[in-house]
Formats: C-alpha cells, sequence, structure tokens
C-alpha cells in the first residue's frame, strides 16, 4: 500500500515536529522552514499529495506560497494552517 506524502511549511520548528510526532507511521512527511526551501524540496520531488503551509512565515506567506505552488503543482492540494484571527 502506498502511502501519501505530506509536506508541512512552518518557520516554528516545534510545530514542525509536532506534525512528524502525530503523523508518523501513517503519512510519509516532509518539513520545511521556508517558503524557498519548500520550492526546492518539490522541485527535486514533486509526488506530494498535500501540501500544508502556515500562513505567517517571513518572506512570503502562506497564501503566496500556495498560489505559486498551485500554478507549477496543480495536482497537489493545498492546505492552509493559521492561528491568526485576523
Amino acid at each position: 500500500m502506498m502511502t501519501a506524502k505530506i509536506l508541512f511549511v512552518d518557520d516554528d520548528l516545534n510545530i514542525l515536529s509536532a506534525f512528524k510526532r502525530t503523523l508518523r507511521g501513517r503519512f510519509q512527511i516532509e518539513t520545511t522552514d521556508s517558503a524557498s526551501k519548500a520550492f526546492d524540496i518539490l522541485a527535486a520531488d514533486s509526488d506530494f499529495a498535500v501540501i500544508v503551509s502556515d500562513y505567517r512565515m517571513p518572506n512570503m506567506n502562506g497564501v503566496e506560497f500556495l498560489a505559486q505552488t498551485a500554478a507549477r503543482w496543480p495536482d497537489c492540494v493545498r492546505v492552509l494552517l493559521t492561528g491568526e484571527a485576523d
């Protein structure tokens, strides 16, 4: 059985560790702390089923990042995850 691959992008390393701990064994998890590193990961391996991105990150927010991933990897499901109330 093939396990879905999920890419998590968040500048908070504690959040990334929590995702890995919670989902290990059920999914293939890749994490990174910036949008630019995520683009490098996706360019090297575009076989991700889901990309989950934080909204507030330095240099590029999650909406901008996911919009660019939609253009380059349209078959990937994209999820914006945020703790921002506004």
